[in-house]
């Protein structure tokens, strides 16, 4: 190889293995690497320690090898990337088979890692003194490219590789990368913006695997989702070919989010359930008028980090406690309601606040309300420094929230799941009565017999009794004496003032956790499902992360030990079974070894020996203390790997259990106190007795029964007296319940110990990855096969891409009697599809093998059987489905993630397609009956029109008709009336004739009719061309 090429392969180097092999006169010191749990015990906040990973990044000189210089790298000190196949032993852990070495390998390397101490050092590195892994090839990364979405998609897997890749993703902002089904989610310390709003939602709600989305929260809980609808799905068709259906999968979908104390777990559990809630009311049907479900699982979120979160030297808002909440689902995925299930409240933060840390956010968010609230609880000119709960060093919150905004948060919670004013007011009374409780103090009887009594000087000591509803004497008897039963007779024994601050600081914790109980029992109540059946369930787990501080007592190895079994059953699903299952199937596989716990968890609860079922039986004798409970453990565990104590440790009740995560040291003080977890009879009566609380009086009656159930619990069994055994019990019934579904693992990474943004430190990366068995898991996901289908499901759900109908019954069954063979032909038509199609071949003649012109023109008939074979080869090949992705087991069907997603996108095309032929054709009928339709309508128009026409015609016909007759009968009354005009005219013409010849007449018939005397004479006249009579006159 050239000296140029040489010069550009970048390979990591162990930083051991440059210290042994310097060619510097003077080697540097080397800082031994800290795990875990060392590296946070005793660190606090802007630490300026600085944690040494243990890799130094380096590019090759020279080679003495002529070869190639990866495979050189391969030959000498091995191939970490790809792991050679292992056997597994009795208890299901894989051994790693010897692997012999090329002698005489040297490489001359020049380190180029400014934060390296070997930097610009230039070492050579040979064989003898190294071992398989310590010199990797480096991931070559362009300034231009990005980083890969998935590391299973690194050309180099190792340690190294991972956190470079997560590194750079996180240079970039980008804080979520995928590994296989897994998700790896890196705190930023900061808000993101952007980057959970509802656009951002709507892209996962709507990819149909034909795009490719980065990795993202949204996505693992939008894969849960759909997984579950599947899963519906082919429940249903299985239920509806079988009579007495029992399919081996379930529906149930279960989200676990784990990591460290910081890491984010609680923020990323908010954000799937949100895209869950949200989703939901997405595709409900149903539109309600008030608060829907999806709101009140959300807002139920701000209520239990009041009352169950605290700021911790790693975490501002750290859950002390795990919850599991399980959201049920209908067929048609809307949301029904939520149980919530809590694990292991932390009560002594109650009581004991580390410097640096804060008890319950609530009791700042009361002491930070307006003057009006708090002046009813009798806080009105009081802060956090006048209570011994609350004065702790740091009252502040490092990530910037303050307590107004989060009051106000819970009081709108509160609202949505409706709590009424009354029963707010309760709540709030009862944490303004155990803040003025911590301040409670005792002094000496005063020579007036044993014991001790309240100091009447404590001003708290009257806003106490009145919040709890209580006389002053009533607290007095409660707190400073203790009565005992013996023979049937009750004696009062009188407490010191030590003694009386245990029984006040027993009070205290029992009533917070009463209160707590009640706050999940009435959120659950609320969210609860009670009216409508539901199909399937997704479960998000939040549970505290892995705990190693200064001092760590029983607490802590309750959390520990309730990591370690989740971390068993992740290598369980993840590892053990998945590896057993393709053994089972007749898979082709290389079993991967992976880190198993199973002898811690065995160290702990195993019964009789471990570490609990002896702190039980130690619970169980009055006579033991935590100096014989440490002396019991000394000398049962002695012997075992994962235990280990000095005879500094002993002489100190002390004792180191080798966790997965690292060795933590832990403190016997007071275990078999807080197991036992008792409270004075006396207490439990005086909250009964409560006046102003009616919730004080039921915690009273709640203590009291729990008090006589464990005192004979302790007579008869410990199974269900103590704490230890209680939680015990959660973790199995969590287990079985996480068992019996389908899980998705979200890992939670803190980039630094300072939790401060911007700052990656890669040894605290390294420690976390490497706990976790994230390498390991890379490994199983890069060559293993997350997706599985029962085989009659895999050939229901894709029997679409089929590329000719198979035959099947009148019943819908296939003919052929083996499924196996109906989906290895199903999948073989399927790889069809997903293989790139083969050159044409040429066109053989007719009457083969008789030579023909065209076979001639070919060049011979041995060409033309050439031809012939290599058709019938491609008529029917014969695929590799391992290679391609594919794995048919004897009841299963097995894919890879890339497989997976390529016969998804083939479905969803495919039903894209046909949803669009079906469209078409839907479309077409309905456009046929709407044109005959409008043909109808459009004859009938026609006629409508014709008729109309014709009528119109009619009426016009007859409108000229009558026009025609009255213009005729005008006519006649014109000539009539110029006939009786020209009559008129001829008449008046006349008249004068007439009236003459008129009054002629009268005159005549008077005439006659009078007789004269005398005879008159007259003369006629004439008048122009007439004769008229003359006037009457006497004739002389």
């Amino acid at each position: 190889m050239a000296a140029t090429e040489q010069q550009q392969t970048a390979v990591w180097i162990r930083d051991d293995v440059l210290a042994n092999a310097s060619l510097s006169p003077t080697k540097p010191k080397t800082r031994r690497r800290l795990p875990v749990a060392a590296r946070t015990v005793g660190r606090g906040v802007n630490s300026a320690e600085k944690s040494v990973w243990g890799w130094s990044k380096g590019c090759i000189l020279s080679n003495t090898d002529s070869g190639d210089t990866e495979q050189t790298i391969k030959k000498i000190f091995g191939d970490v990337s790809n792991t050679p196949p292992k056997k597994l032993n009795q208890r299901g852990s894989a051994v790693t088979p010897s692997t012999n070495k090329a002698d005489g390998g040297k490489l001359t390397i020049l380190v180029t890692d400014p934060d390296s101490d070997f930097n610009n050092m230039t070492v050579q590195i040979s064989q003898s003194k190294t071992k398989s892994g310590d010199v990797v090839m480096d991931n070559h990364f362009s300034s231009n490219s990005s980083t890969p979405d998935d590391l299973i998609q690194l050309t180099h897997l190792h340690e190294p590789a991972v956190v470079q890749c997560l590194e750079r993703r996180y240079r970039e902002g980008q804080i979520y990368t995928s590994t296989g089904p897994i998700l790896l989610a890196l705190n930023p310390f900061r808000m993101c913006e952007g980057l959970y709003d509802e656009n951002i939602m709507k892209k996962y709600w709507h990819n149909d695997s034909r795009q490719s989305l980065p990795p993202h929260v949204y996505a693992t809980a939008d894969e849960a989702f759909k997984t579950m609808m599947r899963q519906i799905e082919a429940l249903g068709n299985y239920s509806n070919q079988v009579q007495d259906p029992q399919p081996e999968v379930s529906a149930d979908q279960c989200v676990l989010v784990s990591g460290e104390s910081g890491a984010g777990k609680t923020v990323t559990t908010k954000f799937i359930m949100k895209y869950l809630a949200t989703l939901s009311q997405k595709m409900s049907t149903s539109k309600s008028s008030g608060v829907s479900i999806e709101q009140q699982v959300l807002e139920s979120n701000p209520i239990l980090e009041s009352f169950g979160n605290a700021r911790t030297l790693r975490n501002d808002n750290s859950s002390r406690f795990g919850k599991f909440i399980e959201m049920s689902f209908a067929e048609t995925g809307g949301l029904l309601g939520a149980t919530i299930s809590t694990y292991l409240l932390e009560k002594v933060r109650l009581v004991r606040v580390t410097d640096g840390e804060r008890n319950y956010h609530v009791f700042y968010e009361l002491l930070s309300a307006k003057s009006s609230v708090k002046e009813a609880f009798f806080l009105k000119e009081k802060t956090l420094h006048d209570f011994r709960m609350t004065s702790c060093t740091e009252p502040d919150r490092r990530d910037g929230v303050k307590d107004k905004d989060t009051f106000y948060d819970l009081l709108h919670g509160m609202q949505t799941m409706g709590f009424d004013a009354n029963e707010q007011h309760n709540i709030f009374q009862i944490i303004a009565a155990l803040l003025h409780l911590s301040n409670i103090t005792f002094v000496d009887n005063g020579g007036h017999g044993e014991g001790c009594i309240l100091d009447a000087r404590n001003p708290s000591l009257m806003p106490t009794c009145t919040l709890l509803g209580v006389s002053e004497s009533d607290l007095n008897i409660a707190l400073t004496t203790n009565t005992i039963e013996c023979a049937g007779e009750r004696v009062t024994k009188f407490l010191s003032i030590n003694s009386a601050t245990k029984a006040k600081e027993a009070l205290l914790t029992s009533t917070y956790s009463s209160l707590f109980q009640y706050i999940v029992q009435r959120v659950n109540h609320t969210i609860s499902n009670t009216e409508h059946p539901f199909v399937a369930v997704i479960g998000v787990l939040d549970i505290f992360g892995f705990e190693s501080f200064l001092m760590n007592g029983f607490e802590q190895l309750c959390i520990n030990y309730c990591n370690e079994k989740l971390q068993q059953q992740f290598n369980k699903f993840v590892f053990k079974l998945e590896q057993e299952e393709y053994e089972r199937e007749g898979i082709e596989w290389s079993f991967i070894q992976f880190p198993d716990n199973q002898d811690v968890l065995d160290l702990i609860s195993a019964k009789r020996t471990g570490i609990l079922s002896l702190l039980d039986e130690q619970c169980r004798l009055n006579t033991c203390t935590n100096a014989t409970f440490a002396n019991q453990v000394y000398s049962t565990l002695a012997s075992h790997d994962r235990l280990e104590a000095n005879r500094t440790q002993r002489a100190n009740n002390r004792f180191t259990v080798s966790h997965y995560a690292g060795p933590v040291e832990y403190t016997t003080d007071e275990f078999l106190e807080k197991n036992k977890d008792e409270l004075p009879q006396s207490a439990s009566e005086l909250l009964s007795r409560s006046q102003a609380n009616d919730l004080l009086v039921q915690f009273g009656a709640n203590m009291a029964m729990m008090d006589s159930s464990k005192k004979k619990g302790l007579r008869k069994s410990l199974h269900s007296s103590t704490i230890a055994s209680q939680f015990t019990s959660q973790l199995k019934m969590l287990s079985t319940r996480i068992d019996a579904t389908t899980p998705h693992y979200i890992r939670c990474l803190k980039p630094n110990e300072d939790l401060i943004p911007n700052v990656y430190d890669k040894a605290v990366i390294a420690d976390q990855l490497k706990c976790n068995g994230i390498l390991e898991a890379i490994r199983v996901s890069r060559v293993g096969y997350p997706q599985r289908f029962l085989i009659q499901a895999f050939v229901d759900r894709y029997s679409i891409l089929h590329g000719s109908k198979p035959h099947r019954t009148k019943a819908g069954r296939p003919k052929i009697r083996n499924e196996k063979e109906v989906c290895a032909q199903l999948v073989q038509n399927i790889v069809k599809q997903l293989l790139p199609k083969p050159a044409a071949v040429p066109p053989l003649a007719k009457n083969f093998p008789c030579p023909s012109p065209s076979l001639r023109r070919l060049g011979s008939v041995k060409l033309a059987k050439e031809n012939f074979e290599q058709r019938s080869f491609r008529s029917k090949p014969a695929y590799d489905f391992a290679s391609i992705g594919i794995q048919i087991g004897k009841t299963k069907v097995f894919l890879c993630q890339k497989a997976f997603d390529s016969l998804e996108r083939l479905l969803s095309e495919r039903k894209s397609s046909a949803a669009t032929r079906i469209n078409a054709i839907v479309r077409g009928f309905l456009g046929r009956l709407r044109f005959h339709k409008l043909m109808i309508e459009h004859l009938r128009a026609l006629e409508a029109a014709k008729w109309a026409e014709d009528t119109t015609r009619r009426e016009v016909q007859a409108q000229k008709l009558s026009a025609m007759r009255r213009a005729r009968e005008e006519e006649e009354v014109k000539r009539a009336a110029l006939r009786m005009q020209k009559l008129e005219e001829h008449r008046q013409k006349r008249q004068p004739r007439r009236d003459l010849i008129n009054k002629f007449n009268e005159f005549s018939r008077s005439a006659r009719q009078i007789k004269s005397p005398s005879p008159k004479k007259y003369r006629w006249k004439q008048v122009g061309p007439n004769w008229i009579k003359s006037e009457w006159f006497e004739v002389p």
